[in-house]
């Protein structure tokens, strides 16, 4: 199986180093985009089997930049891991209704952004293959 491809939106340059480590260690092919206009336009470009999406940023926050991945015919299937400063009840609601398939509330520990990685391609294979 080819090594998945993962775009990480984060306009944290520490926190995008710190998880282009993490997922390289872990054979994953990363791409970066530092605001939510790049990334949207990186997410059409590169068409990525999955995205890390920070919620608090500048200019086009992560709901925002949700919105469109998931309103464009081409990165509407991808799914979208979404990074909170804090845990928030309304937030992970909001942020489910917008499509994405997983919150993770940082600081998490690398372990478990790999887990949820994992498990969030996982449910994408299982879905395609039953969708033939």
């Amino acid at each position: 199986m080819a090594r998945a491809r993962i775009l990480v939106i984060d306009d944290d340059e520490k926190a995008r180093r710190l998880m282009q480590i993490t997922l390289a260690s872990k054979d994953y092919a990363v791409i970066m985009a530092e605001d939510g206009q790049e990334g949207v336009e990186l997410a059409i470009q590169e068409g990525p089997d999955l995205i890390i999406l920070d919620v608090m940023m500048p200019g086009m926050d992560g709901f925002e930049t949700c919105e469109r991945l998931k309103g464009d015919e081409r990165t509407k299937g991808i799914p979208v891991i979404m990074l909170t400063a804090t845990y928030d009840l309304e937030l992970t609601k909001k942020a489910f209704g917008r499509g994405v398939a997983m919150c993770l509330t940082k600081p998490y520990r690398g372990e478990a952004l790999v887990n949820a990685i994992e498990a969030t391609l996982a449910a994408k294979r299982r879905l395609a293959r039953e969708r033939g």
